[in-house]
This record gives structure tokens, C-alpha cells and sequence, in this order.
């Protein structure tokens, strides 16, 4: 049938159908007319390297398409191992070329190199303010505040050091006290250089002494060693969800 004489005969036997019929048959046509100029492009293989960019947010991704379908590619991330699912309905699909992609990848290792330069740069901050609050903790413990915890009432102090866990999320959190304010105290670790944030009301707090500290401190930086030696082979998703553990304190 010629396009014409398609085109004329869907609009002339409308009439005949339901409202809602008629909705599926254009929401049908949407997804084909998408698919067809937005889609799958032409030349599209395991091995392209994309850029996708999504419909609803205009968020792009890169990276190498490592598997294929009828209706989506799976792409492996620039430059690392993460995999994603990119329906072709859902994104506009670009296959790039050398170049293109040889960009992409230099981007990303600039990116890569401010990001490590800052994070080294907030670490070492962080672990002089560490350093500063045990050197005065016996000051600030004269000024510590009383704080009402699930489990009791404790003096809280800059320095001190602390094991918060709440309940209802199974999570643990260990580190030195930095920062307080009347609801939450702000711990620091060498495990965690962006430190946590525990409103104490909703935790169960356990002040722990030097000794008990010393037997933390050497746990957080072994999980520190092996974080950092993961995140080289890009295999962090492996380790374990350290925060759900505690940390024997009897050895």
C-alpha cells in the first residue's frame, strides 16, 4: 500500500474505532516513530562507543556497548567497569567516533585527577583537625555537653571518642568528635575523610577509651588499605557494607 493510500484509509475508518482504541494506535505510533529516529542507529555494534542522552532528564552517559537486544544495548562505563542498560525508546543514541571518544576519555581523566588532588587536599585537612581536637580533648572535655542518647544520657566533647549505632538502620559509625551542636556531634575517621553526621537522639552512643580506640583506629585503617587498593582495580561494589559490622573491641 503506497503511503498516500495508508495514510487515507487510517483517517477514514477513525470514525469507526473507540476513543481508546485509537489512544493505543497513536501512543503505538509515538514509541515506533522514536524508536525508528531516536533509536537504535544505523551501525550500532558491540564495541561502538556512545554517548546516550536520556529523554526525560537530558543526562548523558558514555561508554562501550558490551551486549545487545531488540529493544536496548548494555554499555560499559568510560573508563570504568559499571554496566547500564540504555532502552532505545528511552534515549538518543550517538555513536562516536575515534576522537570523539578519545575526548571523552581525556575529560574524564582530568576530572579524575581535580577530583584527587581536592579529595587529597580535604584528607589531609581533615586529619590535622583530627590531630588538633585529640591534642585539646582533655580541655574540651571540662566543657563537655550532656547528651540524651537511646541508651542514656552522655558528656560529649570535641575529641572524644565515639561508637554511634542506630537501630532502625543497622549502621555503625565510628571517629573522633570534631564538631558538635545541641542535636548531633560530627565524627571524623581515617576510614571516612567526609566523616559522619550522627544526631545522637536517634543512636545508641558508647564512649570508647584510648585502648579501645587504638584496637578502631587500626581496623579503620586497614578497611582504609583495602578500600583504597579496590577502588585502583575497580572493584569497590566487592567490598563489604563495612558500616553493618561493628568492631570487636576485646582483643
Amino acid at each position: 500500500m503506497e503511503e498516500e493510500a495508508f495514510v487515507a484509509y487510517v483517517l477514514s475508518n477513525a470514525p469507526r474505532y473507540e476513543i481508546e482504541a485509537l489512544e493505543k494506535i497513536v501512543d503505538g505510533l509515538r514509541d515506533n516513530i522514536a524508536s525508528r529516529r531516536w533509536g537504535k542507529p544505523v551501525g550500532l555494534r558491540v564495541g561502538s562507543n556512545i554517548e546516550a542522552t536520556n529523554f526525560d532528564t537530558s543526562f548523558r552517559e558514555y561508554g562501550t556497548v558490551v551486549g545487545m537486544s531488540e529493544s536496548a544495548c548494555i554499555i560499559e562505563a568510560a573508563a570504568s567497569d559499571l554496566k547500564s542498560r540504555i532502552p532505545y525508546q528511552k534515549y538518543a543514541i550517538r555513536i562516536l567516533s575515534d576522537f570523539e571518544w578519545g575526548r571523552v576519555l581525556d575529560g574524564i581523566s582530568r576530572w579524575n585527577d581535580e577530583y584527587k588532588e581536592k579529595r587529597a587536599i580535604e584528607e589531609r585537612q581533615a586529619a590535622e583537625d583530627r590531630a588538633v581536637a585529640i591534642r585539646d580533648r582533655k580541655k574540651a572535655q571540662k566543657k563537655a555537653q550532656p547528651m540524651a542518647a537511646l541508651n542514656g544520657t552522655f558528656e560529649l566533647y570535641r575529641g572524644a571518642f565515639v561508637h554511634a549505632y542506630r537501630p532502625d538502620w543497622g549502621h555503625h559509625s565510628y571517629g573522633i568528635v570534631v564538631s558538635m551542636s545541641p542535636k548531633k556531634v560530627y565524627l571524623s575517621s581515617e576510614e571516612d575523610e567526609w566523616g559522619s553526621k550522627v544526631w545522637v537522639a536517634k543512636h545508641e552512643i558508647e564512649i570508647l577509651s584510648d585502648a579501645q580506640w587504638a584496637i578502631v583506629d587500626r581496623e579503620l585503617r586497614r578497611r582504609r588499605v583495602e578500600y583504597d587498593a579496590a577502588e585502583k582495580a575497580n572493584r569497590t561494589r566487592d567490598l563489604p557494607d563495612y558500616s553493618a559490622i561493628e568492631i570487636p573491641l576485646d582483643e
